[in-house]
C-alpha cells in the first residue's frame, strides 16, 4: 500500500512538473513554444472557391502519403484545410474544381517551424480565361509572433498545370 501511495505522488509531482515546464516556455520563451511544444496543426487555413461569380464544388486532395491532408466541409464551396507540418520541406494540396480539368495547387516551404493560417479564395472566370488567388496569410517568424501579408495570385485556364505559393 505504502508503496503504491509513493508511486502515486511521485507521478503527480512529475506531471505536474511537465506541466509547468509547458506553461512557462508557452509565456516566458514563445519562440520555444511554437517549436517545440506547438500540438495543434501548423498549417491551417479555409480555401473558397468561385466560378464565374457563383459558389463552386470542389474537391481537396493532399500529394504526399507520408504528410497527409485533412479537409472539413463549411458549405459546398467552402473548406478548412489543415497539415500537422512537423518537418521541414514543401507542403502541397490539390484541389478539383468540377468542370475544371486541370488542378489548382497550392503550396509551401517550411524551412523553419512556423506556424501558418491562411484564407485563401480562388476565382475562376471561364470567359476570360483566368485563375484569380487573393486572400491573407498569416505566418509567425523565428520569434512566434505572427505577421500578415495577402495573396494575389493569376493564372491562366490555358497552362496545362496552376500552382500558387501560399508561403515561401
Amino acid at each position: 500500500m505504502k508503496i503504491a501511495k509513493r508511486f502515486l505522488i511521485t507521478l503527480i509531482v512529475c506531471l505536474s512538473v511537465i506541466l509547468l515546464a509547458g506553461l512557462l516556455s508557452f509565456f516566458i520563451s514563445r519562440p520555444w513554444y511554437y517549436r517545440l511544444f506547438y500540438p495543434w496543426d501548423r498549417y491551417t487555413g479555409t480555401v473558397t472557391v468561385e466560378v464565374d461569380g457563383k459558389p463552386a464544388v470542389f474537391s481537396v486532395e493532399g500529394t504526399s502519403i507520408l504528410r497527409p491532408v485533412r479537409t472539413a466541409r463549411q458549405g459546398g464551396s467552402r473548406a478548412r484545410v489543415s497539415m500537422h507540418a512537423g518537418s521541414y520541406g514543401i507542403y502541397r494540396f490539390r484541389l478539383h474544381v468540377e468542370g475544371l480539368e486541370q488542378p489548382i495547387e497550392f503550396s509551401s516551404l517550411k524551412w523553419n517551424w512556423k506556424v501558418i493560417q491562411y484564407e485563401v479564395l480562388v476565382s475562376i472566370d471561364r470567359e476570360e480565361g483566368s485563375v484569380s488567388v487573393t486572400g491573407t496569410v498569416r505566418e509567425t517568424n523565428d520569434q512566434g509572433v505572427f505577421f500578415e501579408r495577402p495573396i494575389h495570385e493569376t493564372g491562366s485556364l490555358e497552362e496545362e498545370s496552376l500552382s500558387f505559393p501560399i508561403s515561401w
